[in-house]
């Protein structure tokens, strides 16, 4: 069962995705948040040329940072007050300035609208023996004006509710840009989508149910929703989604996950149970800890939305074949994950190595 839930505490709105009643995903946001995907008109405030990049200042007070190469139509460097379309990638982190790109992408369910760059592609997702078709169906479907990415979730869609959702997506690249063409100093000219519906959005196969005990965003997630008070302690979604940021993680099997992100990258060990398990047979339990453990690690990455390097020390196993078991439960567990995951394989010391896009 899979479950969608939304609430709001103040002016915070809460949402939160249970898979058979563990969490997956938990994600706050306040009237004053929410910079990724969002457009701003701005003003190159300076250039660093041994960065390669500029600063663009989108408000009186916030500055982003945009490499060269994410710049498209403007010569390279840019002049000094330079105006630039940009939209945010990659928002703040600690110091960190949100990462900004002129490739302005749009993004519904079935499909991503890339109006500048007219790039067009698939996703990574589809299995090799489905991607001529996918190729195929989006060139097809594609506005001879723009670019468009074929997602996952268009699979399960007919033609002309992707075409239906294209025309929205054009709609507002239209809006967007008859906002920027009357700016008069920088600032936003188009607003991400709000929480409910990029959650649903990015949910792979729908929801079975979606509850909320916020009768205003009944109608805001544009699909059935059912009201339910206290939907979030009914699920226990805020306890979840606290003891999802622990340390430590215990295992079904009596062994362990370790978490600790690092600056550069987050390192998972897994540990045995001690003395526990088949002593007759060590690469059996070796094997049944690292199988729960991939699962576990996958539901932790998407719940505490760790982005960036992973490096995961699975416990030590002599057959190569189950290296390769583990490798394969960790990419199912990973095709819920509404995020870009890439599993790189294990290192020739036995770590594997993955990375997961950022939010």
């Amino acid at each position: 069962m899979k479950l969608a839930v939304f609430s709001r505490r103040g002016d915070t709105k809460i949402g939160a995705v249970l898979i058979d009643g563990l969490l997956y995903r938990y994600e706050e946001e306040s009237a004053e948040e929410g910079m990724a995907e969002s457009v701003f008109v701005g003003k190159v405030d300076r250039c660093m040329g041994g960065m390669e990049a500029a600063f663009v200042r989108v408000g009186k007070d916030r500055t982003v940072f945009l490499p060269y190469r994410e710049m498209h139509g403007v010569p390279v460097p840019p002049p000094s007050g330079a105006r630039v379309l940009v939209q945010i990638r990659r928002p703040p982190a600690g110091k960190k300035q949100a990462y900004a790109t002129m490739d302005i992408s749009l993004a519904g369910k079935y499909a991503v609208l890339t109006p500048v760059t007219h790039k067009k592609a698939v996703s990574s997702r589809y299995a090799e023996s489905e991607r001529p078709a996918a190729l195929e169906r989006m060139r097809r479907l594609c506005p001879d004006d723009s670019g468009l990415i074929l997602r996952m979730e268009a699979a399960g869609a007919d033609d002309a509710a992707i075409e239906n959702e294209i025309a929205v997506l054009r709609a507002r690249w239209t809006e967007i840009l008859r906002i920027a063409e009357g700016a008069s100093s920088p600032g936003p000219v188009f607003a991400r989508p709000p929480l409910e519906e990029r959650l649903l959005r990015d949910l792979k196969g729908g929801a079975d149910r979606i509850l909320t005990d916020d009768a205003s965003l009944l109608s805001a997630a544009g699909q059935a929703v059912e009201f339910q008070s206290g939907v979030l302690e009914a699920f226990d979604v805020a306890g979840q989604a606290k003891k999802a940021r622990d340390r430590v993680h215990r295992l079904p099997s009596g062994g362990s996950i370790v978490i600790d992100p690092c600056e550069a990258l987050t390192v998972v060990d897994v540990n045995t149970a001690g003395d526990a398990g088949n002593k007759k047979d060590p690469e059996k339990s070796r094997l049944k800890t690292n199988l729960e453990a991939a699962r576990e690690i996958a539901r932790l990455l998407q719940a505490r939305d760790t982005g960036g390097i992973i490096i995961i020390d699975f416990i030590d196993m002599e057959q190569e074949e189950n290296r390769g078991r583990v490798a394969a439960a960790m990419e199912e567990a990973l095709r819920e994950d509404y995020r870009k995951t890439v599993i790189h394989g294990f290192t020739s010391l036995g770590l594997m190595e993955l990375t997961r896009k950022r939010g």
